[in-house]
Formats: C-alpha cells, sequence, structure tokens
C-alpha cells in the first residue's frame, strides 16, 4: 500500500513538471510586399553608390589626362609659348579684332603723330576672320612661322588659374625701353610676344609722306603691358587671348624746311583672339 501511495505522488509530480513547461511561441512571417519593398531599396542604394564611383572615376580620369597646371613664372611662360605656337603649327582658325589710340601728345607736333597713327592704322587690320587651315602668319608677332619666344626674364609677374577644363593665363611684363624701333622686333624682349611697331612699319611706310616731312626717331618706352589667354587643361590648345601692350614714344621728325620738331606720345594697342 505504501509502495503504491509513493508510486502515484511521484506520477503526480511528474505530471506538475510537465505542466510548467515552455510553450512554443508562433513564428511570424513577414509581408511579402514589405520584402519586395526592401529589394528594390537595395538595388536604388546599389545603383547611386556605381553611379558616384563611376563619376568619381570619370574626375580621376579627366584630372589624370589634364596637363600639369604650371606654377613658376619659368613654367606659366613655357605653357603660354607651347599653346601659342601651337595656334600657328594647326591653325585652327580665330576671329581678330585690334584697337590702336593715342592717349595724349606732348609737344607742337600733333600731325607727326597723326601720321604715324594714320600710316599704322592704314597697314594693319582692325578686324579678320581666319578661316581653319589658312595662313595663321598674322597671329600675335606677325611675319613670323612662330607665335611667341618669351623670355621668363621679361615677366615682371604670371599667374595661372583652373577654371573648369580650362587655365587662365595672365603674365605681366617689365618696363622697357629701348633707342629706336627694331628692324627684327626679336630684338625687343616685348617683340618676342607682342605685335610691337618695327622700322618697317614706321620709316618705310613713312616715305609716302613726304611731302609733309619724315620720321628720324621713334623711340618706345613699353609699360604696364600683359597677356590674358586661356588654354584648354588637356589638349593645350588656346582658347582665347588678348594682348594689351602700352607705350611712350619719343619722336623727332623734320618737316620740309628741314626744321626738327620733337613730340612725345602715349599708344595704346589691344587685339583680342578667339580661337
Amino acid at each position: 500500500m505504501k509502495n503504491l501511495l509513493c508510486l502515484c505522488l511521484a506520477c503526480s509530480l511528474l505530471l506538475a513538471l510537465a505542466a510548467c513547461g515552455k510553450k512554443e511561441t508562433p513564428v511570424s512571417l513577414p509581408d511579402p510586399t514589405e520584402i519586395e519593398t526592401t529589394a528594390e531599396e537595395i538595388v536604388e542604394v546599389t545603383d547611386e553608390f556605381e553611379a558616384t564611383a563611376e563619376e568619381a572615376s570619370m574626375e580621376e580620369e579627366e584630372a589624370a589626362a589634364a596637363l600639369e597646371k604650371p606654377g613658376t613664372i619659368a613654367e606659366i611662360v613655357a605653357f603660354y609659348n607651347d599653346a601659342a605656337n601651337k595656334v600657328k603649327e594647326e591653325k585652327p582658325g580665330y576671329s581678330f579684332t585690334e584697337q590702336t589710340s593715342i592717349n595724349s601728345i606732348n609737344g607742337g607736333a600733333q600731325w607727326l603723330v597723326n601720321i604715324v597713327n594714320r600710316a599704322i592704322t592704314d597697314e594693319t587690320p582692325q578686324a579678320a576672320t581666319i578661316k581653319k587651315g589658312d595662313n595663321h602668319n598674322d597671329f600675335a608677332v606677325p611675319g613670323k612661322d612662330w607665335a611667341s619666344k618669351l623670355e621668363p626674364s621679361a615677366v615682371q609677374s604670371a599667374t595661372c588659374t583652373q577654371k573648369g577644363g580650362v587655365y587662365e593665363i595672365r603674365i605681366n611684363m617689365k618696363r622697357e625701353s629701348q633707342a629706336d624701333l627694331p628692324r627684327n622686333v626679336e630684338d625687343h624682349r616685348h617683340g618676342r610676344a607682342f605685335k610691337v611697331y618695327n622700322a618697317g612699319m614706321i620709316y618705310d611706310v613713312m616715305a609716302g609722306y613726304e611731302g609733309l616731312g619724315r620720321i628720324e626717331k621713334f623711340a618706345p618706352t613699353y609699360r604696364d603691358c600683359y597677356i590674358i589667354c586661356t588654354v584648354d587643361s588637356v589638349t593645350g590648345a588656346m582658347k582665347t587671348a588678348q594682348y594689351y601692350l602700352t607705350f611712350d614714344a619719343d619722336i623727332v621728325g623734320r618737316l620740309v624746311s628741314a626744321i626738327p620738331i620733337r613730340a612725345s606720345a602715349s599708344i595704346s594697342v589691344t587685339g583680342k583672339y578667339v580661337f
């Protein structure tokens, strides 16, 4: 009887322990529409990442392809020379405008300066359009097969700034005084980059004005002259160029009466090219 009671108690204990066991929590499955939305968001984020990576790669390729930006005066001058000379080599075509003005006249020989100015402007085109492949002989320094032989020693300061896909260059020249006009423009530092007056333009052209007199001396002092140009940062091709030449001229002329006349004039020439 005792054994039966113990057995009953043991069974009751086992049943109680079994009733106290953990109940299983049912697993809730996600909504299929939510799964699709999440997948679309993942694809969008992936596409955005790939697009950003592609843009970054293109920027890196463009940066790698760009010519190294010059920094020093010597580097900027060399870079400018290459771009300017490439114009005459590749003949891309351009439009050109030029303006010559007499800013001031001192002395009693205004007729002298006016004749000089008339002679120069009569011989120089004030506007022109040159087609691609045509003769580019008149660009920058006329009559030469090169456009610039500028030397760093002639430069006061130079800057190069990147703006988008181009380098904008500004070159400021040092002051230069000469006792007379050169026959060969290379004899003047400014003549290696600018269209300067030369002896042929003044003395030879003035031969047509013997009835009024003649020019015996034309001594220029170049001042505040500069060049501004834009150059493609990848190809090195010049896009625009502007030349500002200002000089004071000490002029001596002689009337038919053989009386020498002295005058001085401040003259500026602005030439602009678009390629």
